[in-house]
Formats: C-alpha cells, sequence, structure tokens
C-alpha cells in the first residue's frame, strides 16, 4: 500500500527482519502494534482481520456507518439493528 516495511519496523519499535516475521505471523501482533500500523498504513484496524472484498462486494460495517454519529444515534441505530437481526 506505498508503506516501506522498514518504516512500519521502526513504527513499532523492532528491527527490519523481525518485522518481516511479524507479516507472516501477524496474529502475534499486540493490539496496539496493529493500531500504530494501521494508522501508518491508511487503514482501519479492524481490515487487518478480513482479505479485501470482491469488486462490487464491498461491505461497510455497522461500526463505521455510525462512527461520527451523535451516541444518542448511534445507540438507535444499534438497537434497530439488533431488533432486525432478533438478538
Amino acid at each position: 500500500m506505498g508503506t516501506k516495511p522498514t518504516d512500519c519496523a521502526e513504527a513499532i519499535d523492532v528491527e527490519r527482519q523481525s518485522y518481516h516475521r511479524l507479516e507472516k505471523n501477524w496474529w502475534t501482533l499486540s493490539t496496539g502494534e496493529i493500531e500504530i500500523l494501521a494508522r501508518i498504513i491508511g487503514v482501519k484496524p479492524s481490515q487487518f482481520w478480513f482479505p479485501p472484498p470482491a469488486p462490487g462486494h464491498e461491505h461497510v460495517s455497522l461500526d463505521e456507518m455510525v462512527e461520527d454519529l451523535p451516541e444518542p444515534t448511534k445507540n438507535a441505530a444499534i438497537a434497530a439493528v439488533k431488533g432486525i437481526a432478533g438478538r
């Protein structure tokens, strides 16, 4: 995504070789490291857990839809989705 591995390694304060091992064993990254890398790469931390969608099949999470809404509106949206989903 245009970010060099050395920049990512420096951001989470590890050697470049260690960063390459982390890329291969991504599940060993801490939450803090994921947040730092997401900010550097320019993605949301949740995007680390899901593969990119096929073109034309993009999905937006409820969290993304309501993240900038006022708290009462956000809670109403969540309650509505829970009601629709029966949960």
